[in-house]
């Protein structure tokens, strides 16, 4: 009999292995003892439908007893095993090959494509997974795959299935191909397998071009980028731009990049117009390596660039052509200006052949020989206008006109404007004079000489005499110093401006005072201008000639002391103005009351010690009254008594005030009378400035109604202020540039004086600022004028101020400087430009040396030079004051 337990088969002592024949024996002793078979399932990975499967146990007999011994089935167990295996919920397509080449062919197309389960159990029934193909990335072509199918037989890990896959054979060089094999099968997730395509052709080569089509800066440069063969897909082209010369941008230098699809792109490369004149360059284009392409040959390219710019200075006529008279009375102009924009500074030195003056751009309109424009190069394209008037002369022109040449020359370190060639204008100056003018004669005296030293006089033509003239004249004398035959009529031959006259004198024993007088009288040729006599005083050197006053009493000329009374001296009509020769602002203002009070003149002084030589002016003039200039501080106590001893004065006028404005302030009030009076001009300058303060007094002592105020480096001094509200000036006169007197002080002179006309006189050194002062007292240069130009080191106050008080007591007069070894520039214009009748030296050869006298006598050329000068600078002042009031 045949039983079954727990569906377990098992054998006594046997177990784990699956059991394929088991013999059970029975004998007679034990046929009637039942065996038992004991069953054990075998663990498998397959997922049993149902979750079981079962096992069939089949028994046969077998013996020697002949009644057992059939040989045959005797019976079978069923025996049902139950599945513990989760079905699979993974499958993974793979394929193999891998990859194709894109001109495989036969047998290489062929991929087999397999569906592997994953995890460790297996199906317990086949499977068939659907497996779809497509392209799913890449260039390269591959033919469409039909949908197919997978099976995995039951317990099977893995089945597979053969596909041919059809790439597109080409020569173009592109991305590989991917094709993704995509499955499906219910209850389960199928992981996808790709197939590459791979592209058998090389990538392309590039190779660039430039366009051949002229490159003017401005415009672009183009360039071609060409591939062979021809890529299929967008290819990015990095390349490089570089120059020779400064035609691009940066932002269009260095590393670029392009995209390039099919056979060619192309590239431009922007250039930049400019107005600079620069050499011609180029632009190139070079092609980088990259991972998409190779670089071929050529792989670079150049595009020349031609600059459009040339240097260059272009002159615009205002009329197309330039006329002036030759009298003065009109101008006419032209426009300088650059063709292009230099590198570094250009200056055109702008100068007019004689015939002619010029003017520039700068703030002071004065017409001179020469003049200077300078072009930046930010105001290159900016055009400066220069002006031109005719020089009058007396030579009848041919066909009643001249031309005079203005060259133009080029300066600069920009190498090209540097080369540059000059540039002219041809002004045509139209004659006035028809038959020659006759030239009209004038005669000045030079200064003192003592009694057996020869006189000098200065005989001036204008206009110039085209030929020789002989000129009659007159010498009278007083004193008895002229020999006899040196006096009455006389002749002298003189030709073209003008000439020299030497008259000596005697020594006369016992004699006073004298003088020499020349008188032009009417001749032949020319005639009798003003003046028409000169007088040169002569000096007695006789001792005993002056009575020395006495007495300290102060009391007007008598006195009492040891012995005989004095004789009394008659007092003169003087004024005698002194100031501390040591501080130009009150030297300054002691000029200006000079030159409004009559019979005066400005002597220096010591502030405890009056020097000899004002003692000495002081006690042969016995002035009327004294002015002192400035408080106890710049004039003490011990100088006012050797004044008031020396002019034998009991009282002395004292004009101060708390400091150098109010001193100023109260001189003005002195010189301007009572407010509400004539209309008044003021001339304000740095009191701290003794150049400034010195054309601001030139000024003042030259204009009518007119003071000098002072002003600070920070602010406008009250005491100027008072004087602006009190007179209210019609005009104010502001003396240097914005750094001595700056904006906030003219915006306070405004403020003061509402209603004024204010203008500032202002040159670029201190030499410019005097020539602007002189030129705004002078006017418009004249020929018939009989002018005198004092000229002192512009670095001397002590000189500045003796010339100004000089300039003040003389008629028609102005004040330059210069420097101690030669004429400065701005003196020297003016003097060619006015051609004084003149020239006025302050100062000795330390203060201005001979080379300088003889450039400013060379410019003023006809001019009578006379030096004054002493040991010192009181001594100075004491000489210019006794040539003012005629002392010896």
């Amino acid at each position: 009999m045949l039983t079954t337990a727990n569906s377990t088969v098992k054998r006594p002592g046997f177990i784990g292995s699956n059991l394929n024949l088991e013999v059970f024996e029975f004998t007679p002793s034990n046929w009637n003892i039942a065996q038992t078979l004991t069953l054990q399932g075998v663990d498998d990975s397959i997922d049993n439908p149902g979750d079981q499967r079962t096992a069939e146990i089949l028994v046969y007999n077998r013996s020697d007893d002949p009644a057992y011994d059939v040989r045959k089935l005797v019976g079978s167990v069923t025996v049902t095993v139950v599945d513990d295996d989760d079905p699979p919920t993974g499958i993974a397509l793979s394929a193999s090959p891998a990859s194709i080449s894109e001109s495989a062919t036969g047998s290489a197309r062929s991929v087999t494509v397999t569906a592997t389960v994953q995890g460790a159990t297996r199906f317990g029934t086949s499977q068939t997974v659907s497996v779809s193909a497509a392209k799913t990335s890449g260039s390269v072509g591959v033919a469409g795959i039909a949908d197919f199918d997978v099976v995995i037989d039951a317990g099977a890990r893995s089945g597979a299935a053969s596909v041919v896959v059809a790439p597109q054979d080409d020569a173009v060089d592109e991305a590989d191909a991917v094709v993704t094999f995509t499955g499906s099968l219910p209850g389960a997730t199928v992981t996808s397998a790709a197939l590459r395509v791979v592209d058998d052709d090389e990538p392309p080569t590039l190779t660039v071009a430039a366009d051949t089509s002229p490159v003017t800066e401005g415009t672009a440069a183009s360039f071609t980028i060409s591939a062979s063969p021809a890529a299929a897909s967008p290819v990015p082209v990095a390349y490089t731009v570089t120059q020779d010369g400064a035609f691009v941008a940066s932002g269009s230098l260095g590393p670029q990049s392009v995209t390039l699809s099919g056979a060619s792109v192309t590239v431009t490369v922007p250039t930049v117009a400019d107005r600079v004149d620069e050499a011609n360059g180029s632009v190139t284009v070079t092609l980088d390596p990259g991972s998409d392409y190779t670089v071929g040959t050529p792989g670079h390219a150049t595009a020349a660039v031609s600059d459009d710019d040339e240097a260059g200075v272009s002159l615009s006529e205002s009329s197309g052509t330039t006329s002036v008279p030759e009298d003065g009375s009109a101008a006419d102009s032209w426009t300088v200006v650059l063709d292009s924009q230099p590198t570094r500074t250009v200056t055109v030195a702008v100068s007019a052949a004689s015939g002619a003056r010029i003017d520039g751009p700068d703030s002071a309109q004065t017409f001179t020989a020469s003049e200077t424009l300078t072009f930046s190069p930010t105001d290159w394209n900016s055009a400066q206008t220069v002006r031109v008037r005719g020089v009058d002369d007396s030579i009848d022109n041919p066909d009643n006109a001249r031309s005079v040449t203005v060259t133009h020359s080029v300066s600069s370190n920009d190498p090209l404007y540097g080369a540059l060639a000059d540039k002219t204008v041809t002004v045509t100056v139209t004659d006035d004079d028809g038959t020659a003018a006759e030239p009209v004669l004038s005669v000045t005296g030079g200064g003192a000489v003592t009694e057996g030293s020869a006189a000098s006089f200065a005989i001036r033509a204008w206009p110039a005499a085209p030929d020789p003239l002989t000129v009659q004249y007159t010498v009278t004398g007083q004193g008895g110093f002229i020999a006899p035959g040196e006096l009455g009529p006389q002749t002298v031959t003189l030709s073209g401006i003008g000439g020299a006259l030497s008259i000596p004198t005697l020594v006369v024993a016992g004699s006073a005072t004298g003088s020499v007088t020349v008188s032009l009288t009417p001749g032949v040729g020319y005639a009798v201008g003003k003046p028409a006599s000169a007088t040169v005083t002569v000096a007695d050197t006789d001792p005993g000639g002056v009575v020395e006053p006495g007495g300290a009493t102060g009391s007007g000329g008598g006195g009492s002391g040891g012995g005989p009374a004095a004789p009394t001296r008659e007092r003169s009509d003087v004024v005698v103005i002194v100031a501390d020769g040591w501080n130009p602002a009150d030297v300054a203002v002691a000029s200006v009351l000079s030159a409004a009070t009559a019979d005066s003149a400005v002597l220096y002084t010591h502030r405890e010690r009056l020097p000899s030589e004002a003692r000495e002016v002081l006690d042969e003039v016995l002035p009327r009254k004294v002015i002192v200039v400035g408080g106890p501080a710049a004039v003490g106590t011990d100088a006012i008594t050797a004044i008031r001893d020396s002019g034998d004065l009991s009282v002395i006028e004292r004009v101060a005030g708390a400091d150098r404005y109010g001193t100023a302030a109260a001189a003005a009030r002195s010189v301007l009378g009572a407010p509400g009076g004539d209309a008044v001009t003021v001339v304000l300058a740095n009191g701290h400035s003794p150049p400034d303060v010195g054309a601001a007094a030139a000024i003042a002592a030259r204009t009518p109604d007119a003071a000098v105020l002072y002003t600070a480096a920070d602010g406008l001094p009250d005491a100027t202020a008072a004087v602006l509200r009190e007179y209210r000036p019609e005009r104010a006169v502001l003396v240097g540039g914005p750094t001595a007197v700056p904006a906030d002080v003219d915006a306070a002179v405004r403020e003061a004086a509402p209603g004024a006309e204010v203008v500032r006189v202002v040159g670029d050194t201190r030499f410019a600022t005097a020539a602007a002062a002189a030129q705004h007292v002078l006017g418009d240069p004249r020929p018939d004028r009989n002018l005198t130009v004092v000229i002192a080191n512009g670095h001397s106050p002590a000189d500045i101020g003796a010339a100004v008080a000089l300039a003040a007591r003389t008629a028609d007069s102005a004040v330059v400087y210069t420097a101690t070894d030669g004429l400065s520039g701005p003196t020297a214009r003016l003097l060619a430009d006015y051609r004084p009748t003149r020239i006025a030296i302050v100062g000795g050869v330390a203060a201005i040396s001979d080379g300088a006298e003889r450039e400013a006598a060379q410019a003023a050329l006809g001019a009578a030079v006379e030096r004054f000068t002493g040991d010192t600078r009181t001594h100075t002042a004491a000489v210019i004051a006794r040539r003012i009031l005629g002392v010896p």
